[in-house]
């Protein structure tokens, strides 16, 4: 997915990544739990993604409280887990700007 605020240049894109692996429970626990199947890893992308996330929000706010022109954009990065997602975003042209 992608979010856009603002318009014209400079272009500040800001990526993140999400764990979206199958078995994970969506328990909120302190420990990981497998939803009855095997668990994977989930190595920390949901954290980056809630962080690169909060980046995007703090920019959109300073541009907005500044009046200043640009264009804030955060992409949903898709399967980051076997390191192909980026690659059908460049293929999409997402980047070309």
């Amino acid at each position: 997915f992608i979010a856009e605020y603002g318009s014209g240049s400079p272009i500040i894109a800001i990526m993140g990544e999400y764990d979206a692996l199958p078995g994970l429970s969506q328990k909120a626990v302190a420990e990981k739990e497998s939803a009855g199947m095997a668990a994977g890893h989930a190595c920390g992308h949901h954290l980056f993604g809630t962080a690169s996330t909060a980046a995007a929000i703090a920019t959109k706010d300073w541009l907005a409280a500044n009046k200043m022109q640009g264009t804030i954009r955060f992409y949903g990065t898709p399967a980051e887990e076997g390191g192909s997602g980026k690659v059908y975003m460049v293929r999409e042209g997402l980047f070309n700007d």
